[in-house]
């Protein structure tokens, strides 16, 4: 099984090796190609061109993956002209607890109680006009390749996955999904998630992780395909 993120090669390089056999290359308009996005035309590895957001704060699990997105669309801060920090977007979630402290005016970890809210990606989403559609079951394999690799030709998307720990008193927490792969041979499927808590993308087991057919793993809660119609 090869690693989604480790040593896989970018579009561009393959595209100049002449390996383009096996990737389907989605030559759409120039607005809806990302040129790292990664699908192979036997249905078998996809993976998007999605940067790995660590949260700054314990409870900013829902900012983590809203940047995600916003970063996704190149979504840009009106104030700064650059990528959003995760402060802004916090503020943006939560105008009634920022009104009167900007929680970029001091650096992480904050201890600003007015800082350390829990949220929902909803709450950043809705003000930037991104549309997040909630599924509330899991994907299925091949939903969830079409999600990442759509039949279309279309850019495909990262979606959002909420989980519930198993501890008491359970607590929820917001992953993102960018990427998949498959082993024929073997039949393992595998998920490419970034959990925000941790340093880098994981490779996680569709049945046993995602689907949550294996005992003590956290529950799941849902899932939110997100999109976004532009400005």
């Amino acid at each position: 099984m090869k690693n989604i993120h480790n040593g896989v090669p970018s579009l561009k390089q393959l595209c100049m090796a002449g390996s383009i056999a096996a990737l389907t290359c989605f030559l759409s308009h120039a607005s809806e190609l990302i040129a790292n996005d990664m699908c192979f035309s036997d249905g078998t590895f996809g993976s998007l061109d999605v940067t790995q957001v660590k949260q700054e704060e314990g409870p900013w699990c829902w900012v983590a993956s809203t940047k995600v997105f916003v970063d996704r669309f190149d979504m840009r801060s009106p104030r700064l002209g650059s990528p959003y920090k995760q402060c802004e977007l916090y503020n943006i979630g939560q105008p009634e607890r920022t009104r009167a402290h900007d929680c970029c005016s001091s650096p992480a970890p904050r201890g600003e109680a007015e800082c350390l809210e829990t949220g929902w990606p909803d709450y950043i989403m809705a003000p930037l006009g991104i549309t997040a559609a909630g599924q509330w079951d899991h994907l299925s394999w091949q939903a969830i390749k079409e999600q990442i690799c759509p039949s279309d030709g279309q850019k495909g998307q990262p979606f959002i996955y909420v989980t519930q720990g198993i501890s008491w008193p359970p607590i929820a927490h917001t992953n993102v999904i960018k990427g998949f792969i498959e082993d024929p041979e073997t039949g393992t499927k595998k998920v490419s998630v970034d959990d925000h808590e941790i340093t880098g993308f994981q490779d996680l087991d569709y049945d046993c992780w995602y689907v949550e057919v294996c005992a003590g793993h956290a529950k799941r809660l849902g899932d939110q395909i997100i999109t976004w119609t532009g400005h």
